[in-house]
């Protein structure tokens, strides 16, 4: 008696074998999924456990394509299928004239006919039955690959398992298991090594997993190692408004007022101005004390570069001083800040500083002017942690060119006439050259058109203010008193 026989040998265990494969997947497997997703803290077990699930799966499929069969075949499917094909050649082979017995044509066309067709029917099952179990199981296969291995990975005893599965938590973006990663994280963020804490603090940020803001806080009030990372995580969380536009979070942003009159912008000073930058909170006199009290460049860059993100148009003295400062990054970044203001007011000082690093020589046709040195913006990127997403804070580029670009932005009527004088070979800076020609040809039409009109009168009047601003003062300066006091 075969194995098919004693599971599909008559009607009533044909039934029987399906209904039981059916529970054995759809209720057994139900369980599997949920102990893998939900408890398991192995990886090899978790696979393991997902190959049962499958073998449940093929059963099922098996036996529900038995049933579909005899349901149109009846009694005589049921023959062919359990019918022992060696017994039967044994057989043959025992007569004395084994030809006399053998299938015809039309017989072996019609077995091989009801194999393929038992076959793709099969086939079929098998797909239906594994995706509804999947569709049960809330998309279970696509949970599993992410973040479920990560998960059963942060689960684990093993400190580098659970490193590896933070790890794996960024390979893929957060889709509809947010909420299921963020608790995960949260558990991983007191975890008893400061390694696995420090790369969960990571995790958060690239994710913004904004459930975790409060979470971050007492990272940020200890005063340690880790402050560092749980200011940039802070600083990376975000939401988005109903344009699906992406913009701080105003819980973070809260968050990191708050932390500004405590200690921490003078503890860390170079994350705390990174993180009001990617926050754009309007704290100007904390990063301009930053600025001023800083020790070492890449702190000043750090203030410089979130001043630039307010966009706030009374911070023109500040970058126009800033971009003459000593350090180039320091410089760069003020540059990039008067880019982004665009302000007309801003082109004298631009187009000064630009002159200060080139020479020119001869008048008209025959003037030539070329940089005094080649100096190049240096590339610096937001601190994060080894495989966190890279965001440039200044761009490497030439700063001549940089300071075109904030010249051409703001729109400043003088540069029609000035492109022309100091125009620089296309030889030696050829990416400056030919944006300065394409910046000339914006300000031509400009002209054409009758804006550099309107922003000339602007100016007029805003100098005209200042005139009569100044005469105010001196008007109703308090007068000293002389010699003899009267």
């Amino acid at each position: 008696m075969t194995i098919t026989f004693f599971a599909f040998g008559t009607s009533w265990r044909v039934w029987t074998t399906w209904a039981l494969s059916s529970v054995l997947f759809f209720g057994l497997g139900r369980e599997l999924q949920y102990y893998i997703l939900e408890t398991c803290s192995s990886p090899g077990l978790a696979l393991s456990l997902l190959f049962c699930w499958f073998i449940l799966g093929v059963f099922s499929s098996f036996s529900t394509a038995v049933a579909w069969s005899f349901v149109r075949g009846k009694q005589s499917f049921l023959d062919e299928f359990n019918r022992d094909e060696m017994r039967d050649f044994d057989r043959r082979l025992e007569m004395a004239d084994p030809d006399e017995d053998e299938l015809s044509d039309e017989a072996l066309a019609m077995q091989l006919k009801g194999g393929t067709r038992f076959g793709i029917t099969w086939a079929l099952s098998l797909v239906i039955v594994l995706t509804f179990g999947n569709s049960l199981g809330h998309r279970f296969l696509q949970r599993f690959t992410h973040p479920g291995i990560a998960l059963v990975q942060l689960r684990s005893d093993e400190v580098r398992l659970r490193r590896q599965g933070l790890e794996a938590l960024l390979t893929k973006p957060v889709g509809d298991d947010r909420i299921e990663i963020a608790l995960a994280v949260k558990r991983a963020l007191i975890d008893e090594n400061e390694g696995v804490r420090a790369r969960a603090i990571h995790v958060a940020g690239q994710l913004s997993l904004t459930s975790l803001i409060d979470d971050l806080k007492p990272f940020l009030e200890s005063h340690s190692p880790l402050s560092f990372s749980a200011l940039i995580s802070l600083g990376l969380m975000s939401e988005r408004d109903d344009l699906q536009n992406i913009r701080p979070h105003p819980k973070a942003r809260r968050l990191i007022s708050q932390m500004s009159r405590t200690q921490l912008p003078s503890l860390e000073p170079e994350a705390f101005a990174y993180t009001l930058g990617l926050l754009r909170a309007p704290e100007h006199q904390t990063l301009i004390q930053i600025f001023e009290t800083a020790q070492n460049d890449a702190t000043r860059t750090a203030a410089t570069w979130a001043l630039s993100q307010l966009n706030d148009r009374r911070l023109l003295e500040f970058f126009t001083e800033a971009i003459a400062h000593e350090s180039v990054s320091v410089q760069c970044a003020a540059i990039y800040g008067l880019e982004l203001l665009a302000m007309p007011e801003a082109g004298p000082f631009l187009m000064r500083r630009f002159e200060e690093m080139i020479s020119c020589r001869g008048e008209g046709e025959s003037r030539e002017c070329e940089p005094l040195t080649q100096v190049d913006c240096p590339e610096v990127v937001l601190p994060v942690q080894e495989g966190g997403a890279a965001r440039n804070i200044v761009k490497r580029r030439e700063v001549l060119l940089s300071l075109v670009r904030a010249m051409a932005a703001s729109e400043h009527p003088d540069l029609l006439t000035w492109l022309v004088k100091f125009q620089l070979k296309s030889q030696t800076n050829y990416r400056t050259w030919l944006f300065m020609s394409k910046v000339y040809d914006r300000m031509v039409k400009l002209d054409n058109e009758g804006r550099l009109g309107i922003i000339r009168k602007r100016l007029r009047q805003a100098e005209l203010l200042k005139a009569v601003d100044k005469q105010h003062e001196d008007a109703h300066a308090v007068p000293g008193k002389t010699s003899d006091g009267k």
